[in-house]
């Protein structure tokens, strides 16, 4: 089996579609020696900034000296990206020697059929083993009370902000979402919780206290002084209980991200019980951070693309504010903006598409290539029904393809303009293989 075979017979894994339990990761890991208790761990559940906290907590771990494994979905080009010890990307070549460990290992079980996110959770599991790591960061594929990730027993579990998405499967009121994020709360076990809905933050909390598990609430236990954000990045002062740490640099856009950074330095301030005279290494740490497709400003043949995969209503009402908020305060250099915008056919698509009007100036619609997205003809009709009822004159186009429509954000450019892709993390990705990077992921499903 080569490279390119381990991930089409991966691809087809997602066949068996999503199942919600852990009775198939606990026979999995079972069977390949259970690898997740030979490494610490840290999970992390929410419905946004799940990936920019994961991220910014291993990178934190890593600098302050552990091997640090993390595992994060979805991808946005290459595979890879999912698995990762000290940042360092999973080799094509381990790829191959781990599925076919792991199928070999599981093959011939009675009603065994695993799926695509819980076979590579497992390959996550073994891989971390393998390279002895001290903690591994852990972020949740969809929910947490059943996501396959929950098999864990963390040093300490983080959720981040909780709104709606996965409705289907998670229920359709917040403290309903937030009851299942809130599975991953175990027994004696601390949780940081962050910025939340109030109703959601009683869910959270009261779960918590049933668990005895001591809580650190962001603007309760610990807080953020915002000072500067510009398209470069965010500059905050982080303050708590025994520990403040000021000129904080982030190189993402965006008060959220400062308080993703904040729940990730709470976090490691919790695990390693103070940080002591390391804060330099935080600040270090967080200051080279990179993560690919939130609020990433990339420059393709000389033109200004801003690529964030907000995909559901509050991720993509926080990237606007975020662009409104540069646009007061004269840190955004740009005259007009163009959208490229596709979504999945599942999501609140009146929600997500009302913010991206009202700042919008031409929006091109379209569909990144995967089976569950939305017809661009229904996008188009949904963006003239929003535009129209606020009288707001924008320029609508229709695009097949993000490559078509990267072609024709171009042609519309004009000097001082800016172009936005969004809507989803395939339709960023979509755009960055248009861009020159490799691997499509049209096949993989953006959480289980």
């Amino acid at each position: 089996m080569n490279y390119q075979e381990s991930i089409h017979y991966l691809y087809g894994l997602t066949k068996e579609g999503i199942k919600l339990g852990l009775e198939n990761i606990n026979r999995i890991l079972e069977l390949i020696g259970s690898p997740q208790q030979s490494f610490k761990s840290i999970h992390i559940a929410g419905t946004n900034g799940k990936g920019s906290t994961a991220s910014m907590i291993a990178s934190m771990l890593s600098s302050l000296g552990y091997k640090t494994g993390l595992f994060t979905s979805p991808h946005l080009v290459r595979f890879t990206e999912r698995i990762r010890v000290d940042n360092r990307e999973i080799s094509e070549d381990k790829v191959v020697e781990l599925t076919e460990k792991i199928k070999e290992t599981i093959s011939g079980q009675k009603n065994l059929k695993p799926t695509f996110f819980e076979f590579i959770t497992a390959m996550a599991f073994l891989y971390f083993q393998e390279l002895a790591v001290d903690y591994a960061v852990v972020e949740t594929g969809m929910g947490g009370r059943f996501d396959a990730t929950n098999v864990l027993q963390p040093e300490i579990s983080v959720i981040t902000p909780v709104d709606f998405d996965h409705m289907e499967f998670l229920g359709n009121t917040l403290p309903e979402i937030a009851f299942e994020k809130a599975g991953i709360i175990k027994e004696s076990t601390p949780v940081v919780i962050g910025s939340q809905q109030k109703d959601a933050l009683h869910v959270l909390v009261n779960v918590a206290e049933e668990r005895n598990a001591q809580t650190f609430v962001l603007n309760r236990d610990f807080r953020i002084i915002v000072d500067a954000v510009s398209l470069e990045g965010t500059r905050f002062h982080y303050i708590s209980e025994g520990l403040e740490i000021r000129d904080i640099w982030i190189p993402l856009a965006g008060v959220y991200q400062a308080e993703n950074a904040s729940l990730a330095i709470k976090t490691i301030d919790a695990i390693l019980e103070g940080i002591g005279e390391k804060d330099y290494m935080i600040k270090e740490a967080l200051d080279k951070l990179k993560w690919s497709g939130r609020f990433e400003v990339k420059y393709f043949k000389g033109i200004p693309f801003i690529l964030d995969g907000a995909h559901n209503p509050r991720a993509v009402e926080v990237l606007t504010d975020t662009i409104k908020y540069l646009k007061q305060t004269n840190r955004f250099p740009f005259k007009k903006l163009i959208t490229i915008i596709g979504t999945m056919s599942d999501k609140d698509i009146h929600s997500i598409l009302s913010p991206v009007v009202s700042v919008s100036d031409t929006i091109i619609v379209t569909a990144p290539s995967y089976n569950r997205a939305l017809s661009p003809l229904i996008l188009y009709d949904y963006v003239k029904e929003i535009s129209d009822s606020i009288n707001r004159g924008i320029h609508l186009f229709l695009s097949t393809s993000l490559k078509e429509a990267i072609e024709l954000s171009m042609k519309s450019f004009a000097s001082g303009d800016i172009i936005l892709v969004t809507g989803s993390f395939y339709t960023v990705g979509d755009a960055k293989i248009v861009m020159g990077e490799y691997e499509s992921m049209k096949y993989l499903c953006e959480s289980n």
